[in-house]
């Protein structure tokens, strides 16, 4: 096992839990790194989502929670992930009915309780959950001021927030060229908020920001298109776009042509929000 003496009491205790349960039937050192510790078999945006990922759990070893609801889940493995760990009664919801329905995929991909909801209400009483999850779907809402609302609704006194959600750039101009061509990826995506402007949509429902944390998200373009099912012309314009974009958008996405794909960064930020 690497020397882990520079990880805190929360990421050794996280690196404990993943080791037990999952080393004995995948080999990490083969699968993950190679000598220079790059990762192999793996792209590097799915080895970023993990490490991504990995610094959500960190926060939430702070918390004491009995009951959590995932909002937005999609077909993601996190709130098995969360019930396993925490060993806590778990929702997971999303607007996609189908999304909720049972698949021939791994059985992480569901827990007990799967609820198809359309906000902004979510059907559950006042103070329901003691924490609230939601993790790269809030752009795809309309209305996140009344999505923040109905979090601080069905959260307990004292009940948490974990948000994270690309993000946009601070220059209006750059996030309307960057909202563009995630729609043109993607139709359902509705708009990036700014970190800032999500602390004041957060603020004003209520809450108190304990924690930010900005997160760089590397991406390529082919698995980018490729997970949307973007065809090769549509594929063509969104490197064109991107290698083309604004200069303000540029110092904010990095493309990079690599060995004939397109490398660039977005940005993701990590919120941990407090209902008093």
């Amino acid at each position: 096992m690497a020397d882990d003496s520079g990880l805190t009491a929360a990421e050794q205790r996280t690196l404990a839990w993943l080791e037990e349960r999952f080393c004995d039937e995948v080999d990490v050192g083969d699968f993950v790194y190679e000598a220079g510790a790059e990762p192999r078999n793996v792209t590097q945006a799915h080895f970023g989502l993990l490490l991504r990922q990995l610094r959500l759990l960190r926060w939430l070893d702070r918390f004491r929670f009995d009951s959590l609801i995932d909002v937005g889940s999609g077909f993601a493995f996190m709130p098995w992930l969360f019930r396993e760990r925490y060993k806590c009664e778990t929702y997971y919801c999303d607007f996609v009915h189908r999304w909720n329905l049972p698949t021939d995929l791994w059985e992480l991909h569901k827990v007990d309780h799967a609820i198809t909801a359309k906000l902004p209400q979510l059907p559950f009483a006042d103070g329901a959950f003691d924490l609230v999850t939601c993790r790269i779907a809030a752009h795809h809402f309309r209305r996140v001021d009344r999505f923040a609302s109905e979090c601080w609704r069905v959260l307990r006194p004292g009940g948490a927030l974990a948000l994270a959600d690309n993000v946009s750039p601070d220059d209006p101009d750059a996030a309307v060229e960057a909202d563009a061509i995630e729609r043109f990826r993607d139709p359902s995506h509705v708009h990036c908020l700014s970190i800032g402007e999500w602390r004041q949509v957060l603020e004003r429902a209520g809450f108190t920001i304990e924690h930010q944390e900005r997160l760089d998200m590397p991406l390529e373009l082919e698995g980018w298109a490729r997970r949307m099912h973007v065809g090769d012309r549509d594929r063509e314009e969104l490197r064109r776009r991107i290698l083309g974009a604004s200069e303000t958008l540029r110092a904010s996405w990095r493309p990079q042509e690599t060995g004939g794909d397109v490398r660039f960064v977005l940005t993701e930020v990590l919120l941990i929000a407090r209902r008093g």
